[in-house]
């Protein structure tokens, strides 16, 4: 079920951020201070995973920078409604049994770059996929290239607090076919 909102869901930040081939290719981009305010927020759900992706914009997915995680199902299962933590692969494949962020530059780089993807964990505060349900809780990770293993940003976390809204006009930064 797809959903979206726009509200302050959050902000996530740090020091700063190194962006392989952002702006120019063989050349890093420094953003600093980094900040990514939370706006909108769409939702995946399959049989196997769940898929949050949070953003400052809404524009199509493959235009908006945008932070991605995966939520294994057995982890939500696991859960059984209590909070609960995601533990996070980085390696340059990811593993389906543990869960994956990465955050994608569409929108601030002029070449798209390869995703940087979050080592450490999620924790969830409170959890629901339908539609007035929450998603909440705490990011604080580093932000590594899984091709090297090079940290590209420490750090990087913060709060973010969304409510699920589903149908039109939600769904523009959630289609069901990304």
């Amino acid at each position: 079920m797809p959903g979206c909102a726009y509200e302050d869901g959050g902000t996530l930040t740090a020091a700063a951020l190194d962006v392989p081939d952002c702006h120019q290719r063989d050349v890093t981009a420094r953003l600093e201070p980094f900040r990514f305010p939370i706006h909108f927020m769409g939702i995946h759900a399959a049989s196997d995973a769940v898929t949050v992706r949070l953003g400052p914009a809404a524009t199509e997915a493959w235009r908006a920078d945008q932070l991605v995680f995966s939520v294994p199902a057995a982890v939500v299962a696991a859960a059984n409604g209590a909070a609960f933590q995601v533990e996070l692969d980085d390696a340059p494949i990811g593993s389906p049994n543990l869960g994956r962020l990465s955050i994608i530059f569409a929108r601030t780089c002029a070449i798209p770059s390869a995703a940087l993807v979050g080592r450490g964990h999620v924790e969830i505060t409170a959890w629901g996929v339908g539609a007035g349900d929450r998603i909440a809780g705490s990011i604080i990770v580093d932000l590594v290239d899984p091709r090297s293993g090079e940290v590209r940003g420490a750090a990087f976390g913060g709060d973010f607090d969304m409510v699920v809204k589903s149908g039109t006009p939600y769904t523009a930064f959630a289609p069901t076919h990304f």
